[in-house]
């Protein structure tokens, strides 16, 4: 990617401008089913975030998210289950644990447990990113539909 190459050559490979281009970049990737790649590249941003930000800099925590998503896309459910927890704990850690991007993570933690068949884990998932939301932004907001749709497919 000629971005990529321009942002490296600017600020060096272990910057985490050339990071943040390559997870847009496995991001792509992960949409265009490029899996390998995108682990890849997301593995490769890991190890950059870690060096430069640490891995309690919320960051860090979204690009675990993005890894998850590979994982989970491929079936590898245990593995991004693990992902969205170490990710979750950052957020909550760094943002506070009623900060959507905690719902976020709900979520998708609860995406992953109604596809296991654990109902009442999806439903209890659910429930506490929904109560996240709501404080968030309101009864109103298309985030807490979203979540109150899936909680009706349970």
């Amino acid at each position: 990617m000629l971005a990529e190459r321009v942002i490296e050559k600017a600020h060096g490979p272990d910057h985490p401008e050339p990071a943040t281009a390559l997870m847009m970049l496995a991001r792509d990737q992960t949409q265009q089913r490029k899996f390998a790649a995108a682990e890849e590249n997301l593995k490769r941003v890991l190890r950059i975030m870690k060096t430069t930000l640490g891995e309690a800099h919320h960051t860090y925590g979204v690009a675990l998210l993005d890894l998850a998503s590979v994982n989970e896309s491929q079936g590898r459910l245990d593995e991004a289950e693990r992902l969205l927890r170490k990710a979750m704990a950052i957020h909550e850690k760094a943002m506070g644990p009623q900060h959507p991007s905690v719902a976020g993570s709900l979520t998708r933690m609860a995406r992953i447990a109604k596809t296991r068949g654990d109902l009442a884990q999806a439903e209890g998932f659910y429930r506490r990113a929904l109560g996240i939301q709501e404080a968030a932004y309101g009864p109103g907001h298309v985030e807490v539909a979203a979540t109150l749709s899936a909680m009706g497919e349970i």
